[in-house]
Order: structure tokens, then C-alpha cells, then sequence
């Protein structure tokens, strides 16, 4: 998979000391060799390989990841321990945090100073939130020794994004993609429905029009669960300007136009936002979507599967993936992909670190930790394991070497499909499988968006939320009670809106506002 991202991601990081330990009873071999291809995380300084043998003591990893656990976790971990155990004597336990709790459990998880060793994390979970609070170890000292290979082959630029205050906090995972949010629709009742081609929200109202009509066991937009507020991309993404986050505040992020990075917006004060609402109102009216949609925890891509909605929010990369799936339960369907705001708009590079893992700054083996990512990341036997199962029984490859299913095994039934285990934080290009079948259009859209890629004023902007704590806390809970129920035309926006505007503001949203614009003059000011 890849995850349904939100805009919402974390805030900043303060600067974590390590006082590195001995690894006892690992031998190491320092050669003379030094490194000379772009392997240095911080400009200037030399790293020297090190070949680590295996270590004396059996250790168990811990592991935490998001989202749920796959049927055929079990089997595939058997296999990954048999190997690990012979190649650097330890074996790996993964937990999930659910998306339904991940943002009240990953941070607990981390305050509760339980040890466990590797984390998922990301620009948008949590690793510029949890780093300022010295969650995370610092890995500068480390990758040379137990993770040479990772080292050398992630670009520098990889390494840049992943530094806080000079230190590298988490390994980036390199498969650089376009992002591009958007929505799967069912082609064939557009078409059977006479709708036209859907560019613009007009054109999605036209069609979730037709289906409400005609089908009257279906809720057109049944969104819901984690991704029930990506549908305000709209708000924002039809507008002239290009709206982009910034940095990372939870419930509530700052945009900026990419041609004046200094002018930071609400979601509700960007231009458009008004008739946006407006809009949402007359779906709602119209039941385009439950009354219920806020406390809703079904995401809009499971009732879609399951015929009961025709729409469901997916980036390029899900829509790829989810393609088969659905294809193999409703093989009479036809689908179809949209790029929130159409294809001619221009698209932000995603950041290297939109996926990674880090290492718990409380965890008992930090160098085998570093070793099994050494491990997972550099060699294609432990990433297809952990990626893609185990070959016969979750997938076979073609003589291209593209993925498939085994003989009588339908998408749908896949104890493990590819990427459901959900190490996406050790993601990396070379060794990425794509499947046999996708979606018809996905290379085609994907070499357009690649063409419209961009690199953004404040890509590599690390927000520092430290001197707002408490009025960020007080701004996501009135956006929550105040600015969701607009989001979904649940309340009439022409009393609601200056009223949560009114409550932003006493929830201290200006001391925010003007802190950032700070923290981006200086950045800008030092990275032209």
C-alpha cells in the first residue's frame, strides 16, 4: 500500500544527544577504505567502513508500524527470523499501531519510555512532533559502522531532509514518487449515467448527482475514518494560486503559494475556501455523504470496494496498488483515477522523508537495530520477504520480474499483498517490484505528473512547535469542533465560519502565525 497521507504531519525538532555505548559482544573489522561517493550525511565528513561480523549475544527487536496487521504476518515473520537469526543473531517482533489510534497511541508509545527499538515515522507521522522530545537517537555516529551500505547509497539530499539541527533522526526511504492526491471513481456508472469527464468539484457534484438518483442503496461519497478530510485538497487545490503545507501543526496546517512562501493562510482563509463550504453544504442537503460522516470510521475506499460508495480518496500510488484488488471482486467494473484540482496542475516533489524508520532514543540494541535495516533496505531476499511475502504462496514474479499472483490465488484472498506489512520506511528504489496488472493509465499519468514535478520553497522547512504548545493544542480542538462540521456542510457557513474564526483566534492562532512566519523568514533568508 501506500498509506492515505493527510496533510496534517508533525513540528519540530530540537537537537538529541547520544552517548554512544559499546555493542558488547560485536567484533568489528575497520578497513582503511574510505568512502568518497556522496555516503557522508554531514557535508565534510568522512565515513569510514566498517564490516560488522555477527554477534555473539541473540537479541529480540522490537518493532512498531502503522496500520493493521496482515493475515499472513506469522508465516512471513517465521521466515524473516530464520534469516536474521543466521545473519546477525536476532529476530524481530512487529507491533501495529492502527490508523484509528495512531494519533493518541504513537505518541504515548513513545512517553511511556517503553524499549522498544525501531519506529515508523515520517514528515507526516509524527517525526518532527516526537523528535524535539528526545524520542528518537540520533543515527550520525552510528551509520557508518552498522549500516555502511545505506550510508553510501541514500542521496545526500535524502540525509539533509532527515537532519534536525545538524543530526540525522530517522533513515528516509528513497523511492522518490509523485504524491499526487486524488480519487478513484467508478468509470462505468459515469458513463452509464451520461456524466461528463470529472476535472473540477463542479463536475464531481454532476456525478455524485447521478449516482444518488439511480442508485439508491449506494452513498455516492461514503467518506470517512482517517481519510474523511482530504476532500478540503479541494478547497485549495482548485484555486490560481499553489497551495502547499507547511512544516507540520497537526489539525490545523499553514499554507503558503510556492511564489510567496512568506504569506501563511489558513485552510479557511484561503481564496475559495468560502464557496468551497458553500458547496459542501448543498452535498450534504443533498445526502451525497451520512449525516453521521464525522464519527464515521469506515474510510471511503472500503465502502467502495464493497459496491456501497463510488468514490474513495487514493493517491497515484494506491490507485495503482488497489487497482487488482478491486478488479478481481467486481471484474465488470471500470475504474478510474482523478488528480485533485486536474492534471495541468504543477506538483511539489515529495519529501525523502514522507517515509522512514528511526530508533528509539530507550532502545536496548540501537546497533542491531541499525544492522537489520542495513539488512532490509540492500538486500532483495529480506525486502521482498518483507515487502511481498513469500514467494509461491503471496506472489510469483514474471520473466520481467514484475509481480504477480500464484495459480488460483485472487487479490482479494492474499494473506499479504504487496507492501500490507507496511514497511514503506525502508522503501527503496532499486529494489522496488511493480506489479503485472494495474491501472491501465498509471505509467502514462505518472510520466505526465513527472513532468510536472517541482521543487518547493520550503520542501526541506523544519517547523519548530515548541514555543506554541499549548495554543496548538487549543487550535486543534476548535478545529475539530467548530471547523469539521463546515468542512462537511453539516452547519451553515455563513455564521460558522466567523465563529470558528473567532474561536482560532482566541485559541492563540496569531501567536502561531507570527512564531512560523518567523521560523520561515529565517529559513528563507538562509537557503536562497
Amino acid at each position: 500500500m501506500r498509506r492515505t497521507k493527510h496533510f496534517s504531519s508533525a513540528a519540530v525538532l530540537l537537537s538529541l544527544t547520544l552517548a554512544i555505548t559499546v555493542f558488547t559482544g560485536c567484533s568489528t573489522t575497520t578497513t582503511s577504505k574510505q568512502t568518497t561517493e556522496s555516503p557522508k550525511p554531514v557535508e565534510g565528513q568522512k565515513a569510514t567502513e566498517t564490516v560488522v561480523t555477527k554477534p555473539e549475544k541473540e537479541v529480540e527487536l522490537t518493532m512498531y508500524l502503522l496500520g493493521d496487521p496482515p493475515k499472513d504476518l506469522e508465516p512471513v515473520m517465521k521466515e524473516v527470523n530464520k534469516k536474521l537469526k543466521n545473519d546477525i543473531n536476532a529476530t524481530l517482533k512487529i507491533n501495529y499501531i492502527s490508523w484509528g489510534d495512531q494519533n493518541t497511541k504513537y505518541p504515548l508509545l513513545l512517553a511511556s519510555g517503553e524499549k522498544f527499538d525501531l519506529i515508523y515515522t515520517s514528515n507526516w507521522a509524527f517525526f518532527q512532533q516526537e523528535a524535539p522530545k528526545g524520542a528518537f537517537m540520533a543515527l550520525d555516529d552510528l551509520l557508518p559502522k552498522y549500516a555502511p551500505k545505506t550510508l553510501k547509497e541514500t542521496p545526500a539530499v535524502a540525509w539533509e531532509q532527515s537532519k534536525v539541527n545538524g543530526k540525522i533522526y530517522m533513515t528516509p526511504q528513497t523511492d522518490s514518487v509523485p504524491g499526487g492526491q486524488g480519487i478513484m471513481i467508478r468509470e462505468d456508472l459515469r458513463k452509464k449515467y451520461n456524466v461528463p469527464p470529472i476535472k473540477t468539484l463542479d463536475d464531481l457534484g454532476v456525478y455524485l448527482e447521478a449516482v444518488k438518483k439511480n442508485e439508491p442503496d449506494m452513498i455516492p461519497y461514503n467518506i470517512g475514518g482517517v481519510d474523511k478530510n482530504n476532500i478540503t485538497y479541494w478547497a485549495f487545490k482548485e484555486s490560481k494560486e499553489n497551495w502547499l503545507g507547511v512544516g507540520g501543526t497537526g489539525t490545523i496546517p499553514f499554507f503558503y503559494d510556492n511564489d510567496h512562501p512568506d504569506k501563511l493562510l489558513t485552510l479557511y482563509e484561503t481564496p475559495g475556501f468560502n464557496k468551497f463550504a458553500d458547496r459542501m453544504k448543498d452535498w450534504s442537503s443533498k445526502g451525497y455523504w451520512s449525516k453521521s460522516v464525522l464519527s464515521n470510521q469506515t474510510n471511503a475506499k472500503d465502502s467502495f470496494i464493497n459496491g456501497k460508495s463510488v468514490v474513495a480518496y487514493m493517491n497515484l500510488m494506491n490507485a495503482k496498488d488497489e487497482y487488482k484488488k478491486i478488479m478481481d471482486k467486481h471484474p465488470d467494473w471500470e475504474l478510474d483515477w482523478i488528480i485533485y484540482g486536474g492534471m495541468d496542475k504543477p506538483i511539489a516533489r515529495s519529501s525523502y522523508i514522507v517515509d522512514g524508520m528511526a530508533i528509539n532514543a530507550k532502545a536496548a540494541n540501537p546497533e542491531r537495530a541499525l544492522m537489520l535495516l542495513e539488512l532490509l533496505r540492500n538486500n532483495q531476499e529480506y525486502y521482498d520477504l518483507t515487502m511481498y511475502g513469500i514467494k509461491g504462496k503471496n506472489y510469483e514474479l514474471t520473466p520481467e520480474g514484475r509481480l504477480t499472483l500464484p495459480a488460483g490465488l485472487s487479490a482479494v484472498d492474499n494473506g499479504l499483498a504487496p507492501e500490507a506489512l507496511g514497511g514503506w520506511g525502508w522503501r527503496v528504489k532499486q529494489f522496488v517490484r511493480e506489479a503485472d496488472q494495474v491501472w491501465p493509465k498509471y505509467v502514462d499519468t505518472k510520466k505526465k505528473l513527472e513532468g510536472k514535478l517541482y521543487d518547493a520553497k520550503l520542501t526541506n522547512f523544519i517547523l519548530d512547535t515548541s514555543p506554541f504548545k499549548a495554543e496548538l493544542a487549543a487550535v486543534q480542538s476548535v478545529v475539530k469542533q467548530y471547523g469539521e462540521p463546515i468542512n462537511f456542510g453539516l452547519v451553515d457557513p455563513q455564521t460558522a465560519l466567523p465563529l470558528l474564526n473567532q474561536k482560532l483566534k482566541e485559541a492563540g492562532l496569531e501567536k502561531i502565525r507570527e512564531e512560523m512566519a518567523k521560523q520561515v523568514a529565517q529559513y528563507l533568508a538562509t537557503n536562497k
